[in-house]
């Protein structure tokens, strides 16, 4: 998990710049929002931090009916694979808070960490199965619905998680082309008419 971890900080290190984007509208769109200020942090920074703990809640066990045990499971599909269910939202919700406790970071920076942490595994390579026959725009709506307002940040970390999976490979092809698309970076907001 801390190799992956580092290996996916080090992704979107490099990624943050934009070179997978081909348009070059959407790459400076991109660009502009990598350089967003986030409670005086620049997103881009922000975003590698997100990579390098995205995984945190692998570390939780838990206690049930007096027995301690730990979240991570083999996977009974794949056993060279191993299996955390609820990592994203309780290294989200619990462990990046401890983590960063003592980081001098502003509170907001780290509940915002903490929520694209929770997130991370909602655009997974799962998310894509069923949904190859969707359109960019079905697609777009769909992932702008799902992420809180957080599709942008969402989908470029688990671009990063995923970079060199070969389960992700479907997925990094359409998340590339939702960076390219320039609705994705119009602000969205719901109301009720």
């Amino acid at each position: 998990v801390f190799s992956h971890s580092v290996k996916t900080a080090n992704i979107a290190k490099k990624e943050r710049d934009g070179q997978f984007i081909t348009n070059p509208e959407t790459r400076e769109l991109f660009t502009q929002w990598m350089d967003e200020d986030v409670f005086g942090m620049k997103r881009r920074d922000i975003l590698v931090i997100i990579a390098l703990l995205h995984d945190c809640g692998k570390i939780l066990g838990f206690k049930e009916n007096g027995k301690i045990s730990t979240l991570i499971t083999q996977n009974p599909f794949d056993p060279s694979q191993t299996m955390c269910p609820g990592h994203e939202y309780w290294g989200g919700e619990m462990v990046v808070r401890e983590i960063l406790k003592d980081s001098g970071l502003d509170e907001k920076i780290i509940e915002y960490i903490g929520k694209v942490t929770k997130q991370h595994g909602l655009f997974s390579a799962e998310y894509y199965v069923g949904k190859e026959k969707w359109s960019q725009s079905e697609l777009l709506n769909d992932v702008k619905a799902r992420a809180e307002g957080l599709c942008k940040e969402s989908l470029f970390n688990m671009y990063c998680d995923g970079y060199t999976s070969p389960a992700f490979s479907q997925g990094k092809t359409r998340v590339e082309k939702l960076f390219n698309a320039p609705l994705f970076y119009a602000d969205r907001e719901y109301f009720i008419p």
